[in-house]
């Protein structure tokens, strides 16, 4: 397989697990700034704004790092099989290990930056990171199956459909390439 289209597969799985940790990461910061606001800890509505959009943003970040850890990982780790074809488990541990990679950023960041690491915060950063790292990769295996199973029932074996009125320009290119080569 081409490194160009590895590449770009990993940055299309960390764009899409920054979005959907982004979303995580918007209610959990929406409900402790909520939580903040209602016990009269907030001491205004910026404040809780900015606390939204830094906490929303720290887990964006970890979900980009996250996904290039987990699709790092399966690149690692290749096999022959199709991605749909990997077992649950394998998926599951890569996600895991993707997920746990933020922390590990987190604390070479600080350390590199202050000289020491708080270590005592970390463990339950680990065990969310597994956690959605796994759930992730579950859900993006689960979707790439669904996706192999629709495809199955369509007759067509390419999981890219060309929608009504586009042309096919293959046949062109290969007619293309072949006249180069000669």
């Amino acid at each position: 397989m081409n490194i160009f289209r590895r590449l770009r597969g990993m940055f299309g799985t960390s764009l899409v697990w920054a979005g959907l940790w982004g979303v995580f990461g918007l209610v959990y910061a929406g409900a402790l700034s909520l939580f903040f606001l209602a016990t009269n800890r907030v001491v205004s509505l910026h404040i809780f704004a900015g606390n939204l959009i830094m906490n929303t943003a720290f887990w964006v970040t970890w979900g980009a790092v996250a996904g290039l850890g987990f699709s790092g990982a399966l690149m690692l780790g290749r096999s022959s099989n199709a991605f749909k074809d990997l077992s649950a488990r394998r998926v599951a541990l890569c996600g895991a290990a993707g997920g746990m990679l933020g922390p590990l950023f987190a604390m070479g960041i600080e350390l590199s930056a202050t000289g020491r690491s708080t270590l005592a915060y970390l463990p339950p950063y680990y065990v969310a990171g597994a956690v959605l790292g796994s759930a992730c990769a579950l859900a993006t295996l689960w979707i790439a199956r669904r996706d192999a199973g629709s495809d199955a029932d369509s007759g067509s074996s390419d999981p890219v459909q060309l929608s009504e009125g586009v042309p096919d320009f293959s046949a062109a290119r290969s007619r293309h390439g072949a006249h180069q080569r000669r």
